[in-house]
C-alpha cells in the first residue's frame, strides 16, 4: 500500500482539551510539531496507524523518530510519553500506534475507492482502444458498467462501503455483548450497559452520557477484561471524588466517560491518582506557594 499524500486535521484541533493540557506545557510549541510530524509520518507509512516500516515489520523506536524529526532525544521522549498519557498515542507490542486513525483519516475507504476507479479506468480504455480499431460499436457492452457516469460510480461505490461498514458493526456489537469473565470455565457474562451507563451518570460526577454505544462498548470490555467488572465500579466512583476530574485545575481539563476508560487513564482513575490533590498541584501552585510563605515571612499582607 502505497503512502498517503494528504492527511486530514480537524479546524478545531486546538479547541481539544488535550491539545490544551499540551499547550500547557513548556515546550508546547515542540511536543505540538512532533505531533504533526507523527501525524504526517503515519500517512507516509500508511500503515493503519501503526509507526512501523512495512516489510520487514519494523517498529519506530524514540532514537528513530528523533532522527526522523530532527529533534533531540530526550524532547522526543517527552513528547510521546504526553501523547501516551493523553491516549493520543498506544503501545501496542512494542509498536507506538495512533489512537482511532482509521476512524479520522478513512485511509482504507480511500484506498478501496482509488482502486475501484482504477479497475473502472482500464476497462474503459480498453474499450476505447476497442472503438478506435472498429472491434466494436460505440453501443457495445463488453462492460456493463463503462457507460455509467462518474456520479453513478460514486453513488454506488458508497453504498458498497456504507454495506460494508454496517457488516463491520454488527460484528463489533456482537463481539461487545458479552465477555469472558471466567476464563477457567468458559463461560462469558452479559454486560448490563444500560445499568452501567446509569452508575457512571449518579456516581462519577463527570458530563452524563446518553448511552454507552457500539463505539465505547469495545473499550469497556476490554478494560473489564484488565480488570474485572468490580473495577470499572471502583473507578467511577474514584472518579466522582476528584475535583481536577471535574474541570478545577489551570487547564480547565475536564475528563469524560471515554477519556476514563482509555488504559493508561483508567488505570491512574482507579489507582486514585486524581483524589486529594495528587494530581491538582502545577507548577503555578508551588510558586504561589513560594510566594505566599515568603509573604507570610517578610509580614506583607496578600
Amino acid at each position: 500500500m502505497g503512502e498517503l499524500k494528504w492527511i486530514k486535521i480537524v479546524t478545531d484541533l486546538f479547541d481539544d482539551p488535550k491539545i490544551k493540557l499540551i499547550e500547557s506545557e513548556q515546550k508546547a510549541d515542540t511536543f505540538l510539531i512532533i505531533w504533526v510530524k507523527i501525524l504526517c509520518l503515519a500517512g507516509k507509512l500508511n500503515n493503519s496507524g501503526l509507526l512501523a516500516l512495512h516489510e520487514p515489520m519494523k517498529p519506530y523506536t524514540i532514537e528513530m523518530l528523533s532522527r526522523e524529526f530532527s529533534r533531540k532525544l530526550k524532547v522526543v521522549e517527552q513528547a510521546v510519553s504526553i501523547f501516551l498519557e493523553y491516549g493520543m498515542l498506544e503501545k501496542i507490542n512494542e509498536t507506538y500506534v495512533i489512537s482511532n486513525w482509521s476512524k479520522h483519516q478513512s485511509a482504507d475507504k480511500i484506498e478501496k475507492k482509488n482502486e475501484y476507479m482504477r479497475d473502472y479506468m482500464t476497462a474503459y480504455r480498453s474499450k476505447q482502444k476497442e472503438l478506435t480499431k472498429g472491434l466494436c460499436k460505440s453501443n457495445c457492452k463488453t462492460n456493463s458498467r463503462l457507460n455509467v457516469s462518474r456520479t453513478e460510480l460514486d453513488k454506488e461505490y458508497k453504498e458498497e462501503i456504507k454495506n460494508i461498514e454496517k457488516e463491520k458493526d454488527i460484528k463489533a456489537s456482537e463481539d461487545a455483548m458479552s465477555v469472558d469473565t471466567d476464563a477457567s470455565n468458559g463461560k462469558a457474562d452479559k454486560i448490563d450497559f444500560e445499568s452501567l451507563c446509569e452508575y457512571w451518570n449518579t456516581h462519577s460526577l463527570l458530563k452524563e452520557i446518553t448511552k454507552i454505544t457500539e463505539q465505547r462498548k469495545p473499550n469497556v470490555n476490554a478494560r473489564i477484561k484488565e480488570h474485572g467488572l468490580e473495577a470499572i465500579y471502583k473507578m467511577i466512583d474514584q472518579a466522582g471524588q476528584s475535583p481536577f476530574l471535574r474541570g478545577d485545575n489551570r487547564q480547565g481539563f475536564i475528563a469524560t466517560f471515554d477519556w476514563c476508560f482509555k488504559p493508561k487513564n483508567f488505570v491512574k482513575v482507579l489507582e486514585g491518582n486524581y483524589i486529594d490533590g495528587k494530581t491538582n498541584k502545577t507548577i503555578y501552585d508551588d510558586v504561589e506557594e513560594r510566594v505566599r510563605k515568603m509573604n507570610e515571612y517578610m509580614g506583607v499582607k496578600s
